[in-house]
């Protein structure tokens, strides 16, 4: 089941975001789309199509929450999947006697609820969040993966001196500036 749902939305997104988004770009200029209403019904409008506008705005609306339908079902199943695995906490795991994982579903509500309150009481911030939170995670992924470098670099018997030169320089570096600023305090900053 979830494969076809994986299919099916992959297809979603070609048909209602990528080819949308090039005959968008054919059709008016990046730089002349407005903030204030969505290009699809801009395209319609400066086509003369007012009343094809709002039936666009339908249609957008219906897609939103088609796709929000889709991210629910997906989350929940993926959070009892990762239950049954031992990755989630067991009690996610948990059926209803129709065979819904209903506390999955209701840990997906509450992460809904709570991203539409942030949504709505932080809108001006919204995006800088939601920027915020991938590029932490990327930034940790490659601390991660450095780590782990490093720890392999330190098999390669050619690479042992080097290392343990750096790790050298490091310690002394961090007691010296450990002992110098225990003195003076912290750095003072000169413009």
């Amino acid at each position: 089941m979830l494969p076809r749902v994986v299919k099916s939305f992959i297809l979603r997104v070609i048909l209602f975001y990528t080819l949308p988004i090039l005959i968008i770009c054919g059709l008016i200029p990046w730089n002349n789309l407005s903030e204030q209403t969505s290009p699809f019904v801009q395209v319609l409008t400066s086509a003369g199509m007012t009343g094809a506008a709002h039936l666009m705005n339908f249609i957008l609306i219906t897609a939103v929450l088609s796709a929000a339908n889709s991210g629910i079902y997906g989350m929940t199943r993926m959070l009892h999947s990762m239950a049954i695995g031992g990755e989630a906490p067991s009690g996610l795991a948990r059926l209803s006697s129709k065979g819904v994982p209903v506390r999955s579903l209701q840990w997906v509500a509450v992460l809904l609820i709570t991203g539409s309150l942030i949504a709505y009481f932080a809108q001006d911030g919204l995006f800088r969040l939601l920027m915020a939170v991938p590029g932490f995670v990327v930034l940790l992924v490659a601390v991660l993966c450095l780590s782990v470098i490093a720890v392999l670099f330190l098999f390669d018997p050619q690479n042992r001196i080097s290392i343990a030169v750096c790790l050298a320089v490091l310690g002394i570096l961090t007691v010296w500036s450990i002992l110098r600023f225990k003195k003076t305090g912290s750095p003072k900053l000169t413009s």
